[in-house]
């Protein structure tokens, strides 16, 4: 029964997911079940001498299983693959072949069971005693280098694991024990089972107990139920990946999501197309949410690190999505709230920018208004203090603007003011700043200019203004008088360089039409 349950458990095995060691595991059951067939054959014999040739022909298995089982202990705790070496061939097959030749030529040199070897009593199928002889001692000896190994790999788990792991190893060392308490009570002792050795039996027990903590990571406790049913319940897709990027588990939520058919395990990730696309978003290295279909989601991976932290490379990696569509849509619907609003603001900066352009700006002419003069001038008296220089000032007023608006109308006189504004542009450059200062007043500001510059410029205007009148517009001549004034550094006031200037224009109309008055020449 032992034998068919240990048998069950390597079927069993094979059908479920990897584990580190899983092949010399499923060796060590192998050995398990061999040697208690051949237990069971030396228990069903009648005659002692059959009972001695199935004893003789278990030792392949009895010296594989402690090697088989170190190296399943090596693996599992190291969590590495030990690959069919040569040192690992000579260990599974040059020992057991070089110890079963010594057992099974017993009967010519009798060193392996000595002369003591029969049965116990004359019954018929009575068990046999084993004498055992020195070369039965040496194969045990070979046999214990092995559990000696096993106990230091397990006993190496147990000390520098983590500490999630190290209880599981605790259970791995102590179920280890066991049979080998058992075989050393009876090579030393004599202790025996229904006369016959212990250690088959107990070695079969502790593989059962191994195989279901491996299988199921460690006891079926209520936290452990805990933790199954919060994976398989989350209601975020997790996947657990191996180093080559193979499917290990998926929870109900990401076989849904993901849509993973039927024989999903251990299949590589990338034959389904959203796994896929998953890795293909985390190599990439984006930093935005992952898309899939119509949801959108956070990757969270997080390494399975190997039981011992030193070791390079981990056991593999989890996968959480977690959904953040709902954010995404209201960040989108943000940034677009937040474009409207942008452009709402330049729509108002803009209109603000032409208010402000209009408070600046005479609506009739296009020049600068009165309202902004202070501020120019005091612009250019700073000037004039930080580097010196002149500022020359020129108040133009038309002689006799009334005449016009009152022969020819408002709209005549509009248009003779906009015609002599483009020529005061015309005839100044760009660096004088040009005002209308009241209904036929101008003021221009020449920063840098001479007095000669000055007049030369008042000339020109006055023929452009001559010019402007023709037989189809019905305009007159538009006359005008100037006065020039002189600005330096720490000069005067804007108010009494406006008194200086208005007096200067009034001298100038005293003598007439069309005069220039700086106060210097006439």
């Amino acid at each position: 029964m032992l034998a068919l349950a240990v048998l069950a458990l390597g079927v069993w095995t094979r059908s479920q997911e990897h584990f580190h060691g899983r092949r010399w595991f499923l060796l060590a059951l192998a050995a398990v079940t061999a040697w208690l067939v051949n237990v069971a054959f030396e228990q069903a014999f009648l005659q002692p001498e059959c009972k001695v040739i199935a004893a003789m022909w278990a030792w392949p298995a009895i010296t594989m299983l402690p090697a088989a089982w170190m190296l399943f202990a090596r693996s599992y705790v190291l969590a590495v693959e030990t690959r069919w070496s040569a040192g690992v061939l000579t260990a599974l097959l040059a020992g057991p072949v070089l110890v079963t030749a010594l057992a099974v030529s017993n009967p010519w040199h009798g060193l392996f069971y000595g002369p003591g070897t029969g049965p116990v009593n004359a019954l018929p199928g009575a068990p046999v005693y084993y004498d055992h002889g020195p070369l039965y001692f040496a194969a045990v000896g070979y046999i214990y280098l092995f559990v000696i190994g096993s106990f230091y790999y397990l006993g190496l788990g147990v000390v520098r694991a983590r500490p999630v792991y190290r209880p599981f190893f605790l259970l791995l060392l102590l179920v280890t024990t066991l049979p080998t308490l058992g075989d050393t009570a009876y090579s030393l002792f004599g202790f025996t089972i229904a006369d016959f050795d212990p250690t088959p039996y107990t070695f079969a027990i502790v593989v059962l107990a191994c195989g279901w903590l491996v299988l199921s990571r460690q006891l079926f406790g209520p936290a452990s139920v805990a933790r199954n049913l919060l994976f398989e319940t989350h209601p975020a897709p997790v996947l657990t990946l191996d180093p080559d990027d193979h499917l290990l588990d998926a929870n109900a939520a990401a076989r849904q999501r993901l849509g993973l058919p039927a024989g999903w395990r251990h299949r590589p990730a990338r034959e389904f197309e959203p796994v896929a696309q998953l890795l293909a978003h985390v190599r990439a290295g984006h930093q935005t949410p992952l898309t899939l279909a119509d949801a959108h989601y956070d990757v969270q991976i997080t390494p399975i690190e190997k039981p011992l932290g030193e070791q390079a490379g981990d056991l593999g990696r989890l996968v959480v999505l977690t959904e953040v569509t709902t954010l995404v849509r209201r960040q989108e619907a943000l940034a677009a709230s937040v474009q409207a609003e942008r452009a709402r603001y330049q729509e108002i900066a803009q209109l603000h920018e032409r208010l402000q352009f209009m408070e600046r700006t005479d609506p009739l002419t296009g020049l600068l208004n009165r309202r902004d003069l202070p501020a120019y001038f005091e612009h250019h008296a700073r000037e004039l203090e930080q580097h010196g220089g002149r500022l020359i000032v020129t108040l133009i007023d038309l002689d006799d603007f009334r005449r016009i608006n009152k022969t020819l109308g408002h709209a005549r006189g509009d248009q003779a003011l906009r015609n002599f504004a483009r020529g005061i542009l015309r005839y100044f450059p760009n660096s004088d700043d040009v005002f209308r200062v009241g209904g036929d007043e101008f003021l221009v500001l020449s920063p840098g200019s001479e007095l000669h510059e000055v007049r030369e410029r008042l000339v020109r205007l006055r023929s452009f203004s001559l010019a402007m009148s023709s037989v189809g517009q019905q305009i007159p001549d538009v006359c005008f008088s100037a006065g020039i004034a002189i600005q330096e550094a720490g000069e005067g006031t804007l108010e009494s360089l406006f008194g200086e200037l208005e007096g200067r224009l009034r001298s100038a109309r005293q003598r007439g039409e069309s005069q220039v008055e700086d106060g210097r020449t006439g």
